[in-house]
């Protein structure tokens, strides 16, 4: 299985999707085997601490598996963070973020309806 990341110019999410859009972020296509199934952007909030977001189109989301989770999860490690923060509401990756805790992510808290969990550069 081949994850990969192709940069994308932030003028362009801004233009074509908006709602993903967020100032001093970087920003990714998530390629499986050569085919787009999603976007990836990283908001640096610390000198090597992160915030991700991950969006997969909703035709490909039958694509997430283990494997594609865990690159999202250690991508931002070859870019030089030292540890990462994800928030989700969503109930299946709550779920999902708890079994990962087996790997190492960590789960801190949840504040309203958002679950935050932390994954640091050992996982």
């Amino acid at each position: 299985m081949s994850i990969e990341f192709l940069a994308i110019k932030p003028e362009e999410v801004k233009m074509y999707f908006p709602e993903f859009y967020a100032p001093r972020k970087l920003f990714f296509e998530i390629n499986k085997q050569g085919n787009p199934i999603g976007f990836f952007g990283i908001k640096k909030i610390g000198k090597k601490v992160g915030e991700i977001s991950v969006y997969f189109n909703e035709q490909d989301r039958r694509e997430i598996t283990k494997g594609v989770a865990t690159s999202c999860l250690r991508f931002p490690f070859s870019l030089g963070y030292r540890k990462i923060l994800i928030g989700t509401k969503l109930k299946k990756m709550e779920r999902f973020l708890r079994k990962m805790t087996k790997l190492g992510a960590q789960y801190l808290t949840q504040h309203n309806d958002m679950h935050w969990f932390e994954v640091n550069d050992e996982f």
